[in-house]
């Protein structure tokens, strides 16, 4: 079936109250004044909006960029001061200076590695006693010798165990009534009256 599209369009104000759908008679909507809770920002183009990322991004690149000059101008500062310090000293003075300096920096790498290994250590052990691996920093805060670790790791498993067996107890808790309890009978029942009870 073919439906004649004019035979469908008819005007909708005909069937209006008078005065509705007249334009002489309309009143222009007054505009309401936006309350000072609503967010009034800036409506940006395309072009604009693009503009402000970009104007955005080259100042936090200029920033950063500045934050590491000056701490690269510190470092080298730094290395000068010590670069002259070493120059005033002996020759045997300053073999035994850098010879410090090194044996300084091996010993902060051997800590930090002996501390991933441990962290490491924590959370296999943690993982194998079935508890979160979330709590390795508390258990670790403060302590260096694996020994001292694992005795945490102990305390906090009795802990945590008896915290979630009481949570649980807590939940599971219900009064159960006694099997041999007869519940008292109201003899003004009309229910039981009428069962002859």
């Amino acid at each position: 079936m073919k439906l004649n599209k004019k035979a469908l369009q008819f005007n909708l104000q005909f069937f209006a109250e008078p005065g509705e759908g007249d334009p002489a008679t309309q009143q222009s909507p007054t505009a309401e004044p936006t309350s000072p809770s609503e967010p009034q920002g800036k409506t940006y183009t395309e072009q604009e909006f693009q503009s402000e990322i970009d104007r955005r991004v080259t100042q936090a690149l200029k920033t950063s960029q500045e934050k590491w000059e000056k701490e690269y101008q510190q470092k080298l500062e730094a290395e000068k001061q010590e670069a002259e310090r070493l120059a005033k000293l002996s020759a045997a003075e300053r073999e035994k200076a850098v010879f410090e300096k090194q044996k300084e920096e091996f010993e902060k790498q051997k800590r930090e590695f002996e501390r991933e290994r441990l962290t490491n250590q924590t959370l296999k052990t943690l993982a194998a006693e079935d508890l979160p691996s979330e709590f390795c920093d508390m258990i670790m805060a403060g302590v260096e010798k694996a020994e001292d670790i694992m005795a945490n790791i102990n305390i906090f498993k009795k802990v945590f165990s008896d915290a979630v067996e009481k949570r649980l107890n807590d939940r599971a808790q219900t009064t159960i009534p006694g099997a041999g309890e007869q519940q008292k009978i109201n003899a003004d029942d009309p229910f039981l009256k009428g069962l002859g009870l």
